[in-house]
């Protein structure tokens, strides 16, 4: 909803600048399901556009015509160097890069008419270097070219607000200025706001469950085992899909075709998650386990 308040780039070469969204948080909270979401939506409305035709014509000089490329989604999978990220931008669309790969996507973007650009762990990026400066940079310059940037990264408030070099921190805050943070947060279960909350999330999961053991949107999750999961999970978005989507595979090859305690307890989440798990069940199953606990 957040990110939905925020106009798309229009499909024009005139600039128009949008503000970089930056998805952030802890890990497991779903930072890159959400982000692969949004880019899986704005991809299928670019294509609607292209479908109905009032997307930028395709570029074309007289040499050579170049594929529209409205999406262009990068993950990050290791500590960057200078350059390194517009680098990989450059490869994704098979832009030729030299020296200044910055420069280099600059031109890719005119030529592909790209207009959204998706990175996933940004928190490889030292913001407080050299590399930091030029990333802020480069955003900054896709930002006046009409691009709407899309980041994620594991706790990045904080890995921003730790900068400590002059230079670094102005090109911070001028570029924070232009940032919209969205933090995602584990979902809690102590009051009966975050039980409301938790439960619609099960009951969205369940209405996809398709078990021959089981009524279309049978309240199997959100009902029977709402509390059982979230003790599980610790309401960690990543868990939950992890669990639920193990226990349907596991259910699906019994005759039964049902979820039951005993698959859910089969199946193994995340690291976070499942350290304590047992132990944290077996609070539960003796009716000693406190929701309002910060377990993590």
């Amino acid at each position: 909803m957040q990110y939905r308040t925020v106009r798309s780039p229009r499909p024009r070469r005139t600039a128009d600048l949008i503000p970089i969204t930056l998805i952030t948080g802890p890990p497991g909270t779903g930072k890159t399901k959400l982000m692969r979401r949004i880019a899986a939506e704005t991809m299928c409305q670019a294509a609607w556009e292209a479908r109905i035709g009032i997307s930028a014509p395709l570029y074309d000089d007289g040499l050579f015509t170049a594929p529209r490329r409205d999406v262009v989604i990068v993950d990050l999978p290791k500590k960057q160097a200078e350059q390194q990220l517009f680098a990989l931008l450059c490869q994704q669309v098979g832009a030729p890069f030299d020296k200044d790969a910055r420069a280099a996507f600059g031109r890719a973007v005119e030529r592909h008419r790209i207009r959204w650009v998706f990175v996933d762990e940004i928190q490889f990026i030292n913001f407080d270097g050299q590399i930091g400066k030029y990333v802020h940079d480069g955003f900054k310059s896709l930002q006046n070219m009409g691009v709407r940037v899309v980041l994620t990264g594991h706790d990045m408030r904080q890995q921003l607000a730790a900068q400590r070099s002059g230079a670094r921190e102005a090109a911070r805050v001028q570029s924070e200025a232009r940032w919209m943070l969205i933090e995602l947060e584990p979902y809690r279960r102590s009051t009966k706001g975050e039980i409301t909350e938790w439960r619609k999330l099960l009951q969205r999961i369940e209405q996809r469950i398709r078990l021959r053991g089981h009524e279309p949107g049978e309240a199997v999750l959100s009902s029977e085992f709402e509390e059982y999961l979230w003790v599980s999970t610790l309401g960690y978005m990543s868990h939950v899909s992890t669990l639920v989507s193990g226990a349907i595979n596991v259910a699906a090859a019994t005759a039964d075709q049902r979820i039951t305690r005993k698959i859910l307890d089969l199946v193994a989440v995340e690291k976070r998650a499942q350290d304590g798990r047992a132990q944290r069940l077996q609070l539960w199953d003796a009716g000693r386990f406190s929701f309002r606990q910060r377990w993590r």
